[in-house]
């Protein structure tokens, strides 16, 4: 095998694998949205981390190698890590807010010692 057919087979492998990659994503994105704690299994760290690589990797594709399968996929990677990231965030914000608005509802002031309790009505009980 000469030095182009070796291209032309990592290009295509490229390709593939990370098409395979980018829909793994989507099993992320759909694991993040069905947890009904706030996606706690998800890192954000670690999102944050992929996320910023996948900026990188994908202005480096279109800076420096111009090249448009590395793009594609670069972009795809970009996609996706957003996409958990977002997904993750969402559940989260929506989690809090549950707790926060179940706590809110199961609040009920008690009586104070230091104010008469009435009927509502402006009379004493």
């Amino acid at each position: 095998m000469d030095e182009a057919d070796l291209r032309t087979v990592l290009t295509v492998l490229y390709g593939v694998s990370g098409s395979v990659v980018i829909a793994a994503y989507v099993s992320q994105v759909l694991s993040a949205w069905a947890d009904r704690r706030g996606a706690r299994a998800v890192s954000m760290m670690a999102w944050v981390a992929w996320c910023s690589e996948a900026v990188i990797e994908f202005s480096y594709a279109l800076a420096v190698a111009r090249d448009t399968a590395f793009s594609l996929v670069s972009f795809g990677h970009l996609l996706g890590c957003f996409g958990v990231l977002g997904v993750a965030m969402l559940r989260r914000r929506q989690y809090q807010k549950s707790l926060t608005s179940t706590a809110a509802d199961a609040f009920i002031p008690a009586a104070s010692p230091c104010l008469p309790v009435t009927d509502g009505y402006g009379g004493d009980l």
